[in-house]
């Protein structure tokens, strides 16, 4: 795969609960800024699911930030998982620690004990989202829209090439829902991250226009 590559299948299939993809052709480059849009249970979760490798391709090649998914083994997906950034659609944010917390937890999760580090990292990515005067604070007493843009803090963290958003902004009214967009926009300029956003807002997909791919009727079309 050449190495400006991302995300790369070809004729992939993927199953997952009632959600059933076939002969998927993708192919999105480094920097790139791609809306995912499909009917809620067309498969969107699915795709996204097989690309931070929690479940296994069935059938053809693909592979994400270099890593081959047809026979990555346990213990690379750790290794995988630190260049990507995901933002959950039902955010996962852990209630019993902080927001400074939340986000260490990840560095640490995927192997990095520099304390300096991490608090840099941390503080950094809480900086980009506007949120650095919340490191203290706990989850349950954020508005809905702090807590995005914390979930969004959380992916970058670790300094991904690619984030995978899942409806980030499915819960929000329009106006944060525009600031959560904007953000990842500015990543993706910025930064060159690749994005890789689901979402069923046709009116984001309007306001601020880019790639677009469908999940329809089991298949993955442009």
């Amino acid at each position: 795969m050449e190495q400006d590559i991302s995300i790369y299948m070809k004729n992939v299939s993927l199953s997952y609960e009632k959600a059933i993809l076939t002969n998927i052709n993708l192919e999105i480059k480094k920097g790139e800024f791609v809306y995912l849009i499909g009917k809620t249970g067309a498969g969107k979760s699915t795709l996204l699911r097989a690309i931070y490798a929690d479940i296994p391709i069935e059938s053809g090649e693909g592979e994400v930030c270099g890593f081959n998914l047809k026979n990555i083994n346990k213990r690379n997906i750790p290794l995988l998982r630190r260049k990507l950034g995901i933002v959950f659609q039902d955010m996962q944010l852990l209630n019993d620690r902080n927001v400074f917390n939340n986000l260490a937890f990840v560095l640490r999760a995927t192997g990095n004990k520099d304390k300096n580090l991490i608090r840099t990292r941390v503080m950094e990515s809480l900086e980009l989202v506007g949120l650095q005067d919340k490191a203290d604070a706990f989850p349950y007493n954020l508005s809905e829209g702090e807590m995005q843009r914390i979930v969004l803090a959380r992916a970058m963290v670790n300094k991904p090439e690619l984030i995978i958003a899942d409806e980030p902004t499915g819960n929000l009214d329009p106006i944060t829902s525009e600031e959560i967009v904007k953000l990842l926009l500015k990543l993706n300029k910025e930064n060159q991250t690749t994005i890789l956003m689901a979402t069923h807002d046709y009116l984001i997909i309007s306001d601020f226009r880019n790639r677009v791919i469908s999940c329809e009727n089991g298949k993955i079309i442009e």
